[in-house]
């Protein structure tokens, strides 16, 4: 979810209108002139020299938008997904299944499928092996370093919004606002006030469009 996010945070922006969704219904995936792109960073890096779309930002803040990129899409998504399958299997298989028409009764063929393929995700990263505790303090040590590369920044590398911006929002939400206890959540509560109204703010900057303004809630 927290990929799809980052791509969907990417179009906010720019206003772009030239995605398109696989018939597989993966996602995140486009397919352009019939070649496909499934991976986060390939999109986007295809479609900005695809379409030309110009950062105003020097080298060195190019350079740390890519580590954010990669801080957030190659070990914080993996620390986040350890804990949503570590100690919420049951909840986080429901939220995977959405809204789809799927008998409940479904779920318990599904569950131990859903945790088998995500969780050799995790042990192929090496991170499967570690104790509860290991994780948290390796994404305690991953979110310490965002809040202070974000410092009193808008974005993490100035002014502009950028691929390390889409990928930090995307994977902060959708750890941050998940329906059960999470270490992520704890962590940003007590630890990074920056990276608290970083969010609050972008959800405006990067989705005014689907929030409910009564409650100020993300729908």
């Amino acid at each position: 979810m927290s990929i799809l996010l980052t791509i969907i945070t990417y179009f906010q922006p720019i206003e772009a209108k030239f995605l398109a969704l696989s018939s597989e219904g993966k996602k995140p995936f486009i397919e352009y002139n019939g070649r496909h792109y499934p991976d986060s960073d390939l999109i986007i890096n295809f479609l900005v020299k695809e379409k030309k779309i110009k950062y105003n930002m020097t080298s060195e803040q190019k350079a740390i938008s890519h580590l954010v990129q990669r801080l957030c899409d190659k070990s914080m998504y993996i620390l986040n997904l350890y804990s949503k399958l570590e100690e919420n299997m049951p909840m986080f298989a429901k939220l995977i299944k959405g809204n789809a028409s799927t008998p409940e009764w479904h779920l318990l063929f599904m569950r131990p499928m859903i945790y088998y393929f995500l969780w050799n995700r995790v042990n192929s990263d090496g991170t499967g092996g570690h104790t509860k505790s290991e994780v948290v303090e390796l994404l305690q040590q991953d979110l310490d370093a965002a809040e202070r590369i974000l410092g009193e920044k808008k974005f993490v590398a100035g002014e502009e919004a950028s691929g390390g911006d889409f990928a930090l929002f995307a994977h902060l939400m959708c750890a941050y606002y998940m329906p059960f206890t999470i270490p992520l959540r704890t962590i940003v509560d007590n630890r990074c006030p920056r990276l608290k109204a970083y969010m609050d703010r972008n959800h405006w900057n990067f989705f005014a469009d689907y929030l409910l303004h009564d409650n100020e809630k993300v729908v």
